[in-house]
C-alpha cells in the first residue's frame, strides 16, 4: 500500500508546477502532500512493526538491508518534516528533502520482490511521474529565463525599514495575474545561492521598470526565476467584493484590488464595490505599500474602492477631551481622507460580525469575501461568511500567509503559505 502512495507524492522538485496543472491551490496541495506522505510513513512502520514481530529470523540480505535503510531514512523524513525543524532548516530543508526521497526510492526498488510486478509497477509510475514533471519544470525554467537577445533576469533591490522589496526586469514579459509568485534565486549573492530559491510574492508590476525602483548600491544583480505560479481568483464576477488583510496580507490583496479597479474602468467586471478592510500592524506596512496604494487610489475614477484602515496606535495621539470622552464611551475614533471620503482610519481593531452584516445587507449583485490575514482574523471572518452562507455570500483565503505579529522573524515580503516550509 506504501507503495501506491508514491504516484501522489512524486508530483516533480516544485509542488507549485504541480498544483498549476491540477488547477488547486497551493494550500491544498501542501495539504495533500504532506497527509499521504504520512499515511506512506505509517504503512512502512507497520510492515517494520509485522517485520520484526514476526518468528522469521532476520537475514542481512541486500533485500533486508535495503529495506531498513529505506525504513530510517522515511523516518529522518518524517523528522525533518516537523514545523519546528522546517523553519530551522529553511535554506536547505527543499534540498535535504529531495536527497533523501532520492535514496529511500532506491532502497526501497531493490527491497521490493522481484515477483511482485503490481507493487514495483506503482513504484515505476511513481518515477515516472516525477521525471516527466520535472522535465516539463526544466522547460518551463528554460523558457522564462532565456529569450532571444536576452539572458536571465536583473533583480534589483530595495531596503525598507524592517524589509527588503526586490524589483525583477524579466527576460521573457508574461502577462501578470494576481495571486501569482515566483521563485527567484540570486546567483551574486554568495556562493550557494544558485542552489536556493525564495518564493516571492507579485505585489505590483510595471511595463518598464527602470528608473522607476531605487535598489541596493545602484547594482543590478543575475537573477533566476522560476514561476509564475499561483491559482487566480476570478474576483471579477462579483458585484461586491469585500477584503480583509492583517499587516503584510495587504501584498496579497493588492493586484486583485488593481485589476478590479481596472477592469470596472474598461467595463471588463461585474465589481461595482470594493471594501477593504486593512488592521495595520506596524507604521512601516504604510510606507512599503504607500506607492502602490496612490496608483490605485489616481486608477478609482469611478469611486468603488473604500479603504478602511485599522490602526491601533492611532490610540497612542489621543489630544482632545472630546475624543477622550468618545473614546470611553466606545467610540471609534475615526480620521477621514479625500474629498470622497473613500479612506478612513479607525482607532483600534475591526468588528468583523458588524462589517460583515453591514456588507451583506447593502451587498451589491453577488459576494465574495477574501481574507489574507492572520489566523485569528481568519477564523473570525469563515465563523462570520458561515452564519449568513444563505445569503450567497463566498468565502476565499488567499494562498499567500502573512507573518505573524510580535515575532522575533525578520519580516520581508516573501510568499509563505499554510503549510509551506
Amino acid at each position: 500500500m506504501s507503495a501506491i502512495n508514491l504516484i501522489p507524492l512524486l508530483c516533480g522538485p516544485r509542488l507549485a508546477l504541480a498544483s498549476e496543472m491540477l488547477g488547486i491551490s497551493l494550500r491544498t496541495h501542501f495539504g495533500i502532500h504532506k497527509w499521504i506522505g504520512r499515511t506512506a510513513i505509517a504503512e512502512a512502520l507497520l510492515h517494520i512493526i509485522i517485520s520484526v514481530i514476526s518468528e522469521q529470523p532476520f537475514a542481512w540480505t541486500a533485500m533486508k538491508l535495503s529495506g531498513v535503510i529505506g525504513g530510517s531514512l522515511l523516518g529522518l523524513l518524517f523528522v525533518f518534516s516537523l514545523h519546528l525543524l522546517r523553519d530551522i532548516m529553511y535554506e536547505w530543508f527543499p534540498r535535504s528533502h529531495l536527497i533523501l526521497t532520492t535514496v529511500v526510492l532506491v532502497a526501497l526498488w531493490f527491497h521490493l520482490p522481484s515477483k511482485k510486478l503490481v507493487a514495483r509497477s506503482f513504484f515505476l509510475a511513481g518515477v515516472i511521474l516525477w521525471t516527466v514533471v520535472t522535465v516539463l519544470h526544466w522547460v518551463h525554467f528554460t523558457f522564462r529565463n532565456i529569450a532571444s537577445g536576452r539572458i536571465l533576469a536583473k533583480a534589483r533591490v530595495m531596503g525598507l525599514p524592517g524589509a527588503m522589496k526586490v524589483a525583477v526586469n524579466v527576460a521573457r514579459p508574461w502577462r501578470v495575474k494576481a495571486g501569482q509568485y515566483i521563485f527567484l534565486s540570486i546567483p551574486a549573492a554568495e556562493i550557494t545561492s544558485v542552489l536556493q530559491s525564495h518564493p516571492f510574492l507579485i505585489v505590483w508590476w510595471e511595463r518598464n521598470m527602470d528608473g522607476l525602483t531605487i535598489f541596493l548600491l545602484n547594482k543590478k544583480l543575475v537573477s533566476l526565476i522560476d514561476g509564475p505560479y499561483g491559482l487566480e481568483h476570478n474576483f471579477g464576477e462579483y458585484g461586491t467584493v469585500l477584503m480583509f488583510a492583517t499587516g503584510l496580507g495587504i501584498a496579497g490583496h493588492m493586484l486583485y484590488i488593481r485589476e478590479l479597479v481596472s477592469g470596472y474602468n474598461s467595463c471588463d467586471v461585474s465589481t461595482r464595490r470594493i471594501v477593504l478592510i486593512w488592521q495595520v500592524d506596524d507604521r512601516a506596512h504604510l510606507q512599503w505599500v504607500k506607492q502602490w496604494m496612490d496608483a490605485v487610489i489616481e486608477m478609482d475614477t469611478g469611486y468603488i474602492l473604500n479603504m478602511h484602515l485599522y490602526v491601533p496606535w492611532m490610540l497612542d495621539d489621543v489630544d482632545s477631551d472630546e475624543e477622550i470622552e468618545k473614546l470611553a464611551l466606545g467610540k471609534p475614533r475615526v480620521k477621514n481622507y479625500g474629498e470622497h471620503e473613500m479612506l478612513d482610519k479607525h482607532s483600534g481593531t475591526p468588528d468583523i460580525t458588524e462589517i460583515v452584516k453591514t456588507q451583506i445587507k447593502g451587498k451589491m449583485g453577488r459576494m465574495i469575501v477574501s481574507v489574507c490575514s492572520s489566523n485569528i482574523m481568519t477564523d473570525q471572518v469563515r465563523r462570520e461568511v458561515q452564519r449568513n452562507v444563505s445569503a450567497g455570500v463566498r468565502f476565499v483565503e488567499l494562498d499567500y500567509q502573512p507573518p505573524p505579529l510580535n515575532t522575533n522573524v525578520e519580516l520581508d515580503m516573501d510568499f509563505s503559505c499554510k503549510g509551506m516550509p
